[in-house]
This record gives structure tokens, C-alpha cells and sequence, in this order.
């Protein structure tokens, strides 16, 4: 195992602590009964989906999506498969709707190879439901957000996930170092305060342009 891998699967495995608990290729949706326990789905019309994601093609990094699925789908049915390079989930409709959302949004940022960061709202529940809680909402009643850091090193991504964590008390929060992404829900005043720390951060990382003069 490399270092650098090595330590790309520690952090992503490190991001579960936090927790309470482009799609490409051919998708295949099938529903299933539920046969295991703590399935979040009602016996019947459970749904089971593979993922195919070519672009991940280490086990760190379809890691990194098995633990987002966890972590923000609170989905515990999950399996990967490295030799076709996919994640199979099963849930209910909203849980597997979301998960197309955010794999498509992983994908995109790697497709993009960009510099600047960006921002994704990946989830945005109906206006009846959101939750009116400050810092308290569920799978439908929370904001998904997707940031794309390119600049940040591992270590920043890591100091960066900390910080929304204790500061915007964010506690579905996980980080894909393989795409260089923060992935988070929350309620819209957490988005807000999550958006300005980030901002704060990266303006405390920048290098400073001052100069002393040796004279």
C-alpha cells in the first residue's frame, strides 16, 4: 500500500466518526424485498442500484463513495465491486435519487480538472419541507452540498471538514480526497455559515504578499 493511498483511506474511514450513524455506463434499478434488517425502506419497494463509475479505479476511491453513501444517505446496504469499478446501493426512491445526484457530481468534478473552486447544491428539499430547525433536519428536510477544492491538500480537506464540523455543527459531513470534495447536508442557515468558513479558511491558507525588505 502507498503512503499517499494509505493515507487517502484512513481520513476517508476517519470521516465516519462524524456521523450519527455522472452516473456512467448502464444503470440498472431493481426492486427488491427487503430481506436484511435496518434497511431504511418499507418491506416491497425497496430499490437496489449499481453505480458504474470507470473513473474510480482504485479501492480508496470507490471507498470514498461507499462511505458518502453511508454517511449522507444513512444507507446501510451497500457493496462494492473493484473489478467493474462499481458501488451497489439499495434504499428507498429518495435515498438512491440523491445517491444519482451526488455520483454525477463527483464525476463531474474529476471531468473537469479545473482549478477554481466550485460549489454544487446537489439537494434542495420541496419548500413544505424544510426543516425550520437552526441545526437539526432529515434526508428530505436537509440541504446537499457539494464543494469542490482543488487547491486543498489532504491535510486541508481534513482541517477544512473539522472545521464545518465543530463550527457550523455539521454532523453528516465527509470528505472525497480522490475528487478533492467536501460533501455535507444541512439546514440552509448551516449551508450559509459553511460556505463563509470555507472562504475564511482558504483566506488564512493563502501565502502572505507581504514582503520584508532585508534593508
Amino acid at each position: 500500500m502507498s503512503k499517499t493511498g494509505g493515507m487517502s483511506f484512513a481520513l476517508s474511514l476517519a470521516c465516519l466518526f462524524f456521523a450519527p450513524a455522472v452516473l456512467l455506463g448502464q444503470r440498472r434499478a431493481t426492486p427488491t424485498p427487503a430481506a436484511l434488517e435496518n434497511v431504511p425502506c418499507e418491506p416491497g419497494i425497496c430499490v437496489s442500484k449499481v453505480f458504474y463509475l470507470p473513473d474510480f479505479t482504485t479501492p480508496y476511491e470507490l471507498q470514498d463513495v461507499e462511505n458518502m453513501f453511508r454517511i449522507i444517505l444513512e444507507a446501510t446496504v451497500i457493496s462494492k465491486n473493484q473489478t467493474e469499478h462499481a458501488v451497489s446501493l439499495q434504499g428507498n426512491s429518495e435515498q438512491i435519487a440523491i445517491a444519482e445526484k451526488l455520483t454525477s457530481t463527483l464525476e463531474s468534478f474529476r471531468s473537469s480538472r479545473g482549478h477554481d473552486r466550485s460549489s454544487v447544491l446537489v439537494y434542495e428539499p420541496l419548500p413544505n419541507k424544510i426543516s425550520e430547525q437552526p441545526t437539526r433536519c432529515e434526508l428530505t428536510t436537509c440541504f446537499i452540498k457539494a464543494l469542490y477544492l482543488p487547491d486543498f491538500s489532504i491535510r486541508q480537506l481534513q482541517d477544512a471538514l473539522n472545521k464545518l464540523h465543530f463550527t457550523a455543527h455539521i454532523a453528516r459531513i465527509c470528505m472525497i480526497p480522490s475528487s478533492h470534495a467536501i460533501v455535507f447536508e444541512g439546514t440552509s442557515k448551516q449551508l450559509a455559515l459553511a460556505e463563509g468558513q470555507i472562504n475564511e479558511y482558504r483566506v488564512g491558507q493563502a501565502p502572505s504578499t507581504n514582503s520584508t525588505d532585508p534593508n
